[in-house]
Formats: C-alpha cells, sequence, structure tokens
C-alpha cells in the first residue's frame, strides 16, 4: 500500500517539515549516547529510592497478616491499587515510578526480608509467607533477575534450606469466554482453586482501540456472579442475550505488554495490575494454540470501494485512496475482530483520523465513516439498532469524548455501549 502523504507529523500533528541542514557539527554520538544512559540511570536510581520504603512496608505488612495464603495476595492486590495509582501519578518525571519497576522493587525487598530474618537468626517463616504472596501475584518476567539470581541465594543461608518451596499458581479447570453483540467487548473467567471450592477470576477486554486493554478484572465467587459484573460494564443493550462459551479468545489475553497504559488508571484498575496478567500467563498455558487470523488491508478496501460502486459511487483514484486509509486506519492487533463496528470503536477512530491526518483529508474520510459502518454492518449481519447506535458519532452528532470516564483517557474507561 502507497505511503499517504496526507499523513500528519505523528508528534506535532503538522504535516511534517522540510529538513533544514545544520550548520555546525553535532556532539559526538558517543558523548550523547553517554548524557542519555546517564540521566536514565540517575532517574531509576531516584525512582527506585522512592519506592523501596514503601515496597519495604507493603512486606512488613503482609508478614504480620494472620490470613491464609489467599487472604495475603488479595490483600496485597487491595493495598497495591492506591500505591501503584499514586506512584504513577507522581507531580514530575524523577516521582513517576511505573508499575513495572514497583515490581522488581517489591521482589527484591520480599528476598531481602527473608533474608535480614535467616541472618539475624530469626523465624524466617513470616517474611516467606509475604514473599510467597507477592511471588504469587507479580508475573515472573517483571522480575526476572531477582526470581532468578537472589532467591535461590536464600537457600544457601543459615535455616535456608528448611524453607518450604513457593506455591505454583495450577491449571484452572475450566475456562469459559463471551462476546457482546458487537462482537468487541470479551469477557473471560476461569476457575482457580481457593480451598475446598474454586472462585472464578474475571477479565473484562475491550477491543475497540488498536490493542485490546483489560478495563476491569478481579475474582468473584461464581461464573454467574462474574457474568453479571461484565454484564454491568457492558451495559443492558450490548449484552443482551450473552451467556459464557467453553474455550479461550486467546488474541485478546493480557500479556506482560499490552494490558495497560502507564498512566490514567483507577487505583481498582491498578489493583489487579499484575494479577490479571499473570492469571492470564498460566490460562494461556493451559490451552491449546489457536490458529492465527490475518486480514489484509488492501483487498478489504477493494471490497468496500466495489460495495460503493453497487451503491452509486464511482471508484475514482482518490476514493481508493481514502477507503485504502480508512482500511488500515480500522485495523487491529486482533485481525480476527477486525470488522466488528461498536460505537466506542467508531468514536475513537475518529479522534484518532482527526489526530494523524491533514485536515482536509479527515473530512473526506469521515464523510465515508457511515458508509463504512454500513458495509460492516451488512458483511457481519450486525442488527440494524447496533449500526443506528453508532452512527451518530460517525455523523459528527455525538462527541467521542462521551466515552470518556472522568479524567480517564477513552481507551481505558469501562464503556457501557
Amino acid at each position: 500500500m502507497p505511503v499517504s502523504g496526507k499523513r500528519k507529523n505523528k508528534k506535532s500533528g503538522k504535516p511534517t517539515p522540510a529538513r533544514i541542514p545544520v550548520s555546525s557539527a553535532p556532539p559526538p554520538a558517543a558523548a550523547v549516547i553517554g548524557q542519555v544512559l546517564g540521566r536514565r540511570d540517575r532517574l531509576d536510581a531516584a525512582r527506585r529510592e522512592r519506592a523501596r520504603p514503601i515496597a519495604d512496608g507493603l512486606v512488613a505488612d503482609l508478614a504480620a497478616s494472620n490470613g491464609d495464603a489467599i487472604a495475603r495476595e488479595d490483600e496485597l492486590c487491595a493495598r497495591l491499587g492506591p500505591i501503584l495509582h499514586e506512584l504513577a501519578s507522581g507531580p514530575g518525571i524523577e516521582q513517576y515510578v511505573s508499575p513495572d519497576t514497583f515490581a522488581r522493587v517489591l521482589v527484591e525487598r520480599a528476598i531481602a526480608a527473608v533474608q535480614v530474618a535467616l541472618t539475624a537468626g530469626g523465624d524466617p517463616l513470616p517474611a516467606w509467607r509475604a514473599l510467597a504472596a507477592v511471588a504469587a501475584v507479580v508475573p515472573y518476567g517483571l522480575a526476572q533477575q531477582a526470581f532468578e539470581q537472589d532467591l535461590p541465594g536464600l537457600r544457601s543461608l543459615p535455616g535456608g534450606t528448611q524453607l518450604p518451596a513457593l506455591p505454583e499458581t495450577p491449571a484452572p479447570s475450566e475456562v469459559r469466554w463471551t462476546r457482546d453483540r458487537y462482537g468487541s467487548r470479551i469477557g473471560v473467567v476461569a476457575a482457580f482453586p481457593a480451598g475446598e471450592t474454586h472462585r472464578w477470576y474475571l477479565w473484562d477486554i475491550d477491543a475497540c482501540t488498536y490493542r485490546p486493554l483489560t478495563v476491569h478484572s478481579g475474582y468473584y465467587a461464581s461464573a454467574e456472579q462474574a457474568a453479571e459484573q461484565w454484564r454491568a460494564g457492558v451495559g443492558p443493550v450490548a449484552s443482551d442475550g450473552t451467556s459464557w462459551e467453553p474455550g479461550l479468545l486467546a488474541e485478546v489475553m493480557p500479556r506482560l505488554e499490552g494490558l495497560l497504559e502507564t498512566g490514567g488508571e483507577s487505583p481498582e484498575q491498578f489493583a489487579e495490575y499484575y494479577r490479571c496478567r499473570q492469571l492470564s500467563y498460566v490460562v494461556l498455558q493451559s490451552q491449546p494454540d489457536a490458529a492465527s487470523v490475518d486480514v489484509d488491508c488492501d483487498e478489504v478496501a477493494d471490497e468496500f470501494v466495489a460495495w460503493l460502486a453497487e451503491q452509486g459511487t464511482a471508484a475514482t483514484p482518490d476514493l481508493q485512496e481514502a477507503a485504502a486509509e480508512l482500511a488500515d486506519s480500522w485495523k487491529s492487533e486482533t485481525p480476527s475482530l477486525y470488522f466488528t463496528c461498536p460505537p466506542h470503536r467508531v468514536a475513537y477512530m475518529v479522534t484518532h483520523l482527526r489526530n494523524y491526518y491533514l485536515d482536509d483529508f479527515v473530512e473526506e474520510l469521515i464523510r465515508l465513516l457511515p458508509q463504512w459502518i454500513t458495509w460492516l454492518a451488512e458483511r457481519t449481519g450486525a442488527a440494524p439498532e447496533l449500526v443506528e447506535r453508532c452512527l451518530p458519532y460517525a455523523r459528527g452528532e455525538k462527541d467521542p469524548a462521551d466515552f470518556h470516564e472522568g479524567e480517564r483517557s477513552e481507551a481505558l474507561a469501562r464503556v457501557i455501549e
């Protein structure tokens, strides 16, 4: 596909300027790289220093907890919500601590607490139970170095060989999934052992933006209770008639990357920031690999232009270019959901187009959106009432900002369709 000359500069939102010759010689590359790396190291050290006492306090509280292993894991997640939200909302770049940085510090301090107890000749089990809770919640890949290098060293300390093994999260006994009537809001539940019974972990996943995002997650007592919570977050129109099906749509499940953006989440989302990825990994390991799906945007554009011709719109080069750009902009990280068309996705697309393309071309693309939506609906057999809920955003009759929730970004809001 040819690259359009009608795209904005991604950083400024303006047309890309002509390159101006530089008269003075730039500093040596090695010096520039050294300055950048030095500043990065100083920032990282400052952020870790800010996180350390917070992690120490959290570990100490977990060590003092009288609950069982499940209660400690739940307590850890509940405490993580406001902590991660505050650390990620620092007033300046030096105060910002990412969830990934805090994960590494938390694992290191939990291991250090066990080390201190062993070295001092005290009872290491309370600190070990705190470490077990941290290890059960924090995904392995976020603190791999600490898990691989620091944790084994505990066994070499006096009394270290008596420490029990860290428990591993067992594979779920059952996995189910569902999707809303638009097809792009996915619910997944998995049953994990909890003593003599099970409890169900829910992922509420919104695939209306380029990358599917987990907008809500957490444990529920039953699959039915999880379904009620999922339907409440999706809304009665979109969730009408939905029910759990066996299996999994693996493409949308959160990995170590792409769960949530690193700013703007609520404390409630941050509470499950780690655990939902950790349990997602366990679920994906227990399921067979799914067949890959691909979408050719050029073929999609051609099909759309052919449909327009059937409606009486002549297939001009300009129309072909606009269709190609629209088809390319509509693509997502989840190809199997390419042809879905909920209101939230249309609103997100309007915002994206206005941010990415030059003004005159934007209007051309947006003029095509109602026809694009109608074509998608015909292609997928969407109910007319669902189409009617999408069109106002394409026509400019509703503001995409309607999907914002407080100060949270539109992508992360738990949207009721």
